[in-house]
């Protein structure tokens, strides 16, 4: 039996989340699932349609 697979949430290194988060948002529509600080995350979460990205410091 082949296993399915049914999301995946990459970790994408950065130097600055916050920047990411301005780039997924206004270019590609992401929306801000979770953060662990709202001015100056080090770690976050994006979501927009079935993709879950998590940007790190």
């Amino acid at each position: 039996m082949k296993g399915y697979l049914h999301q995946i949430q990459p970790v994408l290194l950065g130097k600055d989340v916050v920047n990411a988060f301005d780039f997924y948002m206004n270019l590609l529509d992401f929306r801000i699932a979770f953060a662990d600080d709202g001015r100056k995350a080090t770690y976050a979460g994006i979501i927009r349609d079935a993709i879950d990205i998590h940007p790190q410091l």
